[in-house]
């Protein structure tokens, strides 16, 4: 856990700020009257002054090392939707130009991801997670 003191100057938490430990745990937050908030998708306790990653992310992260190792490799539909809950999870709703039709696989991709349009970050991860528990 990341103490907010031992990485931002004092004079500096009147704007956002970023921290960044060895572990790579980042933690946006900012100063909105007197209190601090967090910007990005991970808790900060204000009384503590700590900054932890969520377990949802934590969770979607591990799955996500475990895709990598599966004993058996998914047939294509699996992993498509592996890929689009990936996608959804981690960066929102598709965006961009759909691919064009010499590109088959890019294509395949960006559909299975449009699929998924509308649904949150949250529900995708979860739905990440279950999948990958599932072929685990």
């Amino acid at each position: 856990m990341l103490q907010i003191d031992d990485f931002i100057p004092h004079w500096a938490m009147d704007r956002q700020a970023r921290i960044t430990a060895a572990s790579d745990l980042t933690c946006e937050v900012a100063r909105i009257g007197g209190r601090m908030l967090v910007i990005t998708n991970k808790l900060f306790h204000p009384t503590s002054g700590v900054c932890e990653m969520s377990d949802l992310k934590a969770e979607f992260e591990k799955a996500a090392a475990d895709a990598q190792n599966l004993s058996k490799r998914p047939d294509n539909d699996t992993l498509l939707k592996m890929y689009s809950l990936f996608k959804q999870g981690s960066q929102g709703d598709v965006a961009g130009s759909r691919p064009g039709f010499t590109n088959p696989v890019g294509r395949a991709k960006y559909d299975a991801w449009a699929t998924l349009k509308g649904t949150s970050k949250d529900d995708a991860m979860q739905q990440y997670i279950d999948l990958i528990a599932k072929l685990k």
